[in-house]
């Protein structure tokens, strides 16, 4: 509107938020355990890494709730995750999936207490952040790269820089120790990311498309 000066109307990016919303969780995760989930490609871009050692720093502190976490995805880094959670003795804590299919990933979405999204950038927008708050089970935190910020607005302290491992360590251990936190995320995400739906949407671009098709009938 600034650069053309026409008037125009910006609608979002879309989710299918009902199949998210009534995913129901997994029973191998269905534990007293706080599950941090990550859902992503295996490349250093998506920060898979990042949370790992955010993982490794969580593990030794003290007073720290039972968690376990839960990485979905393949990619060249398979091997170097693998061997990082080896030699930092988090055979325990950390789940490796391998590739989760379209089917099924809103099952993982909804076995999660935490899904985290540490990518650094290359995001055009977040729809994996709002399929995981779909889920209406999962606070989301996420890297704060454009893509991503431009999702988050409204909630910016859920955002965290994915270049600083103890950053994500102090917000990562916020949402461990304290239920009520993780709740206040996960109400919001839901109720928000309802407005993204494709019918809520479609029938506001329909909207649209009737308002343009009746000014030029009428002009």
């Amino acid at each position: 509107e600034d650069t053309f000066h026409i008037k125009t109307d910006v609608l979002p990016n879309v989710i299918d938020y009902k199949r998210f919303k009534h995913a129901q969780p997994l029973e191998r995760y269905q534990n007293d355990n706080v599950k941090i989930l990550f859902l992503g490609r295996l490349v250093p871009r998506k920060g898979s890494e990042l949370l790992l050692q955010a993982v490794a720093r969580l593990a030794q502190q003290s007073h720290i709730p039972d968690f376990e976490v839960i990485i979905c995805g393949k990619g060249p880094l398979d091997g170097k995750i693998r061997n990082f959670i080896g030699k930092n003795k988090l055979q325990h804590i950390v789940r490796m999936e391998g590739f989760v299919s379209e089917e099924d990933k809103p099952r993982f979405y909804a076995s999660a207490d935490i899904s985290v999204f540490p990518s650094s950038g290359g995001e055009s927008f977040g729809i994996v952040l709002l399929e995981a708050m779909a889920s209406g089970k999962a606070a989301v935190l996420a890297g704060d790269n454009p893509g991503y910020r431009t999702v988050m607005t409204p909630r910016p302290e859920q955002l965290f820089d994915p270049h600083n491992a103890a950053a994500l360590t102090d917000l990562l251990g916020q949402y461990v120790r304290h239920p009520k936190v993780r709740e206040r995320a996960q109400k919001w995400g839901t109720s928000y990311t309802a407005d993204f739906d494709i019918h809520v949407v479609g029938k506001k671009l329909e909207a649209i498309y009737d308002e343009a098709l009746r000014k030029r009938r009428n002009p």
